[in-house]
């Protein structure tokens, strides 16, 4: 986990390029410790994806998501606000690349399942921020 926070300073920062080799660190230490299945795997795997979005590479950036959503759902299942967090990731990549119908599925989708777990301060916030996300989208078309 302190390699996933060290990449998160650096993100944090403003420079994915110093956060990413942070990030592919923790996922090999976390697939050989935890295993692929665990979500805290899954979760390096999604900063990493970000981290790639952040440098420029959203080819790579978009199948690491994917491939997060894929491994946290089976971690997780599919209303937990941990893949709640995967699916806003990837919506909001999605957007950056203007791909508006998946990622506005993907954040409705995140939003169904925060609006079930509001009590925890954190799932709140992030509630609001797709919220006001998807908000935007709608009001842009």
């Amino acid at each position: 986990q302190r390699r996933v926070h060290g990449g998160l300073l650096w993100t944090s920062r403003k420079e994915p390029v110093r956060a990413l080799p942070y990030f592919q660190e923790a996922v090999d230490i976390l697939r050989s410790t935890l295993g692929e299945s665990h979500p805290d795997h899954a979760n390096a795997i999604m900063h990493c994806g970000n981290a790639h979005m952040g440098i420029g590479d959203p080819a790579t950036g978009i199948a690491l998501l994917e491939k997060s959503k894929q491994l946290m759902s089976e971690a997780v299942g599919e209303r937990d606000p941990k893949f709640a967090r995967v699916l806003l990731t990837l919506g909001n990549a999605q957007m950056s690349l203007g791909q508006r119908q998946l990622a506005m599925k993907n954040i409705q989708t995140g939003l169904d399942i925060l609006q079930t777990h509001k009590a925890n301060p954190s799932n709140g916030k992030l509630f609001l921020w797709a919220a006001g996300a998807l908000s935007q989208m709608l009001g842009s078309r």
